[in-house]
């Protein structure tokens, strides 16, 4: 057994589901009269859907409700998604890992279902031991409790954990956790918001064990 573990986000770091969840995001809320650009995504993603839409009712000044919203967003997001792939590098860092006995776990703020179908979907879902979601704590990124379940349950200590995110708020959950964090650069996010991490790469064809051993 590895001396260190690894923990994914998911949303646009195992999948690049963020662009499909944001299809369906501007369908629902166009009868709102809302449109969120991909300039504007930086400031939501890592986040529950349920966390994005009090921010957008907040923000334009608009009231919505938010579970019809939710389950509108289901069926849409489902067709949307049907033959997602693993982004570039997944699978050879997944065998790696797994070659190697290296614990890893998923720490998502999406749901268990919408996680259990995309990784199905993308055909990883076996290769991870853990599955920390949305529905297994009670607050979220930048929230830590997601990143210390995750390594409680792989039985390996917070500091011993790597997390690798594309997100702000999932790299300042890692940080609150005491965890080493690699960041994933995506079109959704600029250097500035990645600047916390441990370091960056392009994609996770760029994590080797060697890199992940140094950190």
């Amino acid at each position: 057994m590895s001396n260190f573990a690894v923990i994914f986000d998911m949303d646009g770091v195992l999948i690049d589901s963020v662009r499909f969840h944001w299809q369906a995001m501007n369908q629902v809320l166009a009868k709102y009269n809302i449109h969120i650009d991909d300039s504007q995504l930086r400031n939501y993603i890592g986040q529950s859907v349920v966390h994005q839409l009090n921010q957008i009712s907040e923000k334009y000044e608009t009231p919505l409700d938010v579970e019809l919203i939710v389950e509108e967003l289901k069926p849409i997001k489902e067709e949307l998604q049907k033959g997602i792939e693993p982004k570039e590098g997944v699978v050879q860092l997944l065998k790696l890992l797994h070659d190697n006995n290296v614990p890893i776990a998923v720490g998502t703020s999406s749901t268990t279902i919408d996680t259990d179908r995309k990784l199905t979907d993308a055909g990883i879902l076996n290769n991870f031991q853990i599955l920390v979601t949305h529905d297994d704590v009670i607050t979220h990124k930048p929230d830590l409790t997601v990143y210390l379940k995750a390594a409680e349950q792989l039985q390996v200590q917070p500091d011993h954990c790597i997390v690798i995110e594309d997100a702000p708020s999932g790299i300042e959950a890692a940080k609150r956790a005491g965890m080493k964090c690699i960041a994933v650069q995506t079109p959704y996010t600029n250097t500035d918001d990645l600047s916390e991490a441990t370091l960056s790469v392009a994609s996770l064809a760029d994590v080797s064990l060697k890199l992940l051993k140094s950190l």
